[in-house]
């Protein structure tokens, strides 16, 4: 049980640091463009 509890916050863990990285590219590919 805690091992299923421990998978799904290391998912969604995983999911919030890849939005944070996507959203940093795109910042980073605006700041390019100027």
């Amino acid at each position: 049980m805690g091992f299923a509890i421990g998978e799904s916050l290391g998912a969604s863990a995983l999911r919030i640091a890849g939005g944070i990285f996507t959203k940093i590219a795109d910042i980073g590919a605006d700041l390019m463009k100027i």
